[in-house]
């Protein structure tokens, strides 16, 4: 269930990278001035060593995000699948794709209803 806008109002707001409050809810705030940082690794018995990478990415907009719940301006709260879309796509190279391995992550802001 959505929680109340006055109750979200209350709530205390951290930033990406900030310790989460010991003593109750909060909402976390995604600034489109700081990135948000994807670490990507790839490893197994098939690879010689691993690689591992940290991909900066900068949002479109400001996000914030409680439980199950996302905003842009922490007034229109929606639920997080209604305001944001994402897909993953893997291709690895074998017979039928002798090219480069390739790794697509793509994620689009909805128009809730």
């Amino acid at each position: 269930m959505k929680p109340s806008n006055e109750a979200l109002a209350k709530l205390p707001v951290i930033k990406l990278g900030q310790p989460a409050p010991k003593d109750g809810d909060y909402i976390l705030h995604l600034s489109k001035e700081q990135p948000v940082l994807l670490d990507v690794t790839v490893e197994g018995s098939l690879f010689a060593e691993t690689a591992h990478q940290v991909l900066p990415v900068f949002l479109a907009k400001d996000l914030y995000l409680h439980k199950d719940w996302a905003s842009n301006d922490k007034k229109h709260w929606h639920a997080e699948d209604d305001l944001i879309t994402g897909e993953l796509r893997i291709e690895i190279t074998d017979y039928q794709l002798p090219t480069n391995s390739r790794f697509h992550l793509r994620m689009d802001y909805r128009t809730p209803e």
